[in-house]
């Protein structure tokens, strides 16, 4: 089995340490190599680390609400060190489903990429689209769809796998660790 799949969590709190140039040319690059309907690639990438534009967009996201507030990145603390913001080129005015699974394809290349590299990263889609859009000076042709933070881990979240009838809202124990159920093979699917 991949480890790297398994080991994966989403990650909320970061050292403070940068990411590279190599790292986040990595990360650009499994993005770039996901599937992609119609082979159309019409995402783009926004790479932010610089610690002003840092600062903006990580004021400009929503983190962790089942565990809201203790979850939330304290900035220059255990904020994220860059973000990657996921944008599509606008081809009509509705975008299409098919962007979407791109999106999510390229996302996962990333977050994949982040845990080999020893990184974590957090799928964030809980942002202030039309703010963010100003903050990063978004193209006119392109749409902000998700927000990637991304840097060196500074917890280990737990995998815990449950049935089809267990909670599926991550949680905090008493020692601040966060847990994560996923369901089990047996519980998601259906065999014929």
């Amino acid at each position: 089995m991949n480890d790297t799949v398994f080991t994966r969590r989403s990650i909320r709190r970061f050292k403070q340490i940068p990411v590279t140039d190599e790292q986040i040319r990595a990360l650009l690059d499994s993005a770039l190599v996901a599937p992609s309907a119609r082979n159309g690639q019409i995402l783009r990438y926004c790479v932010v680390s610089s610690p002003d534009k840092l600062q903006e967009v990580f004021n400009n996201t929503a983190w962790a609400g089942y565990v809201h507030p203790k979850r939330i990145p304290l900035r220059d603390v255990s904020s994220p060190m860059l973000f990657i913001v996921v944008s599509a080129i606008k081809t009509g005015p509705e975008i299409s489903p098919h962007t979407w699974a791109d999106a999510g394809a390229a996302i996962e290349n990333m977050l994949l990429t982040a845990v080999e590299l020893g990184l974590g990263g957090c799928w964030i889609g809980s942002f202030n689209r039309e703010i963010l859009e100003k903050t990063i000076t978004q193209p006119e042709d392109q749409t902000a769809l998700y927000v990637v933070a991304f840097g060196v881990p500074d917890e280990s979240p737990i995998l815990e796998r449950i049935d089809a009838d267990g909670d599926t809202r991550y949680y905090l124990d008493d020692r601040d660790v966060l847990h994560v159920p996923k369901l089990t093979a047996e519980a998601a699917a259906r065999y014929l």
